[in-house]
């Protein structure tokens, strides 16, 4: 990472980052990328790597399969911010919810920003679209008319409006 910029190391920071979640590493990785008082700012009470670990395996019993699809990435200063695309089928018990496995696939848009100090993780805030998934596990009725462009309950289809 020598030579790079401050927003190119914490991008790349970030994006492999996500392989904890992934399930393509663990402890030493978590370790190595977030502060020991990282703060996850859903209210959560535990903090540092220990939070993420957590997360990650909660998210894995839920969704064995988890993956990310990460869209666009913006730098700068000691923020990123990045949208992606969560995919998965439930198997296992939702966080938050203890709804248990469905069987069903979902795909869901996610914002998230992040704030480095130094070259590790300290703070991250997300935005998800958590009634879009709770619709495609059927667990709330989709809007009359069949949701949309990505059929009932789906998310939309296509990306963000070209700029013009």
């Amino acid at each position: 990472m020598a030579g790079q910029s401050r927003e190119a190391r914490n991008k790349e920071i970030l994006v492999k980052s996500l392989d904890i979640l992934r399930g393509k590493a663990g402890a030493e990785l978590a370790n190595e990328t977030y502060t020991a008082d990282y703060t996850d700012n859903s209210g959560a009470p535990e903090r540092g790597p220990a939070r993420v670990l957590a997360v990650a395996e909660q998210a894995r019993r839920a969704f064995p399969d988890l993956d990310y699809d990460v869209g666009q990435v913006i730098a700068e200063g000691d923020y990123v911010a990045f949208r992606l695309t969560m995919r998965g089928t439930h198997e296992g018990p939702l966080p938050g919810s203890g709804l248990p496995g469905t069987g069903k696939r979902v795909e869901v848009r996610q914002l998230h920003m992040i704030r480095f100090e130094g070259e590790r993780i300290a703070e991250h805030w997300a935005v998800r679209d958590d009634i879009g998934m709770m619709r495609q596990l059927g667990v709330i009725p989709g809007p009359p008319g069949g949701g949309g462009p990505g059929g009932p309950g789906g998310p939309p289809a296509g990306g963000p409006p070209a700029a013009g």
